[in-house]
């Protein structure tokens, strides 16, 4: 994006989507970006079906919203997102598969949730 629209515009897109990411957040979920334009939300004690639910919503929330970039000028943006659902060993282990499952979501299409136990559409 930064390359096409200016800095600027990149960083306007991340400020959006850290927006809409913590105006859906639970009080008790921790919002994080990792770096670049990669963000992770830990939600504890969320079923698998509501998950399912609240990311889904999130990433069609995402890509209904429109980005004012300046001198006339909008975006819209679409999130790929990865969803673990189950514990591991650690937190890091839990990122690890939320990120490679994230991956499969864009080779897959772009624009789409995937999550731990589901098929990839």
């Amino acid at each position: 994006m930064n390359d096409t629209y200016g800095h600027e515009a990149g960083d306007a897109a991340l400020r959006h989507i850290a927006g809409i990411l913590r105006s859906r957040a639970r009080e008790t979920d921790i919002v994080a970006r990792l770096g670049g334009e990669e963000f992770c939300i830990l939600a504890v004690n969320m079923r698998a079906a509501s998950a399912e639910t609240i990311f889904e919503t999130l990433r069609r929330k995402v890509a209904e919203s429109v980005i004012d970039i300046g001198e006339g000028r909008t975006l819209r943006l679409t999130v790929s997102i990865g969803v673990v659902t189950t514990l591991a060993d650690s937190l890091d282990e839990m990122v690890n598969q939320a990120d490679n499952l994230l991956y499969k979501a864009k080779y897959s299409g772009r624009n789409k949730v995937v999550m731990s136990g589901k098929q990839v559409q």
